[in-house]
């Protein structure tokens, strides 16, 4: 059975940790369509289930650029204190190049201001992605 991406992101919230690292594993399978479930993808990172984070992980070095839907949120969570957020946050608006230009603000304040080193840099690489597709 071929679940959609929907349900797969459901899935990622499921009480059942074989459930969750399931679908993980078949999100990090659909390589740049799993970049429309950016949000999803990055807040089930908190799971306490080290497989399905490492299938997240996958899915998210796999996916394309998330939806512009997702540009203000991922604005959001580029400046929590979560590490991985954060880090992957910056990562898939860097990977919006100019259409994630008016977002810049959140970036800089990242690259400034995160407790996390990885974050400051990943932000200012998001913040060079951006200028040069520009």
């Amino acid at each position: 059975m071929t679940l959609n991406l929907d349900q797969l992101a459901a899935q990622l919230r499921s009480p059942d940790v074989a459930t969750r690292r399931s679908a993980a594993e078949q999100l990090a399978q659909q390589g740049e369509a799993a970049g429309a479930l950016a949000i999803a993808l990055i807040g089930a990172l908190a799971d306490d289930d080290e497989a399905t984070r490492e299938w997240l992980v996958s899915a998210l070095e796999d996916c394309g650029p998330p939806s512009l839907d997702a540009t203000e949120e991922l604005s959001r969570i580029v400046t929590h204190d979560s590490l991985d957020e954060s880090y992957w946050a910056a990562t898939l608006l860097g990977r919006l190049g100019t259409d994630a230009s008016a977002i810049t603000p959140s970036l800089e304040h990242a690259q400034q201001n995160s407790a996390h080193a990885t974050v400051r840099r990943r932000a200012a690489w998001a913040l060079d992605q951006i200028r040069r597709s520009g």
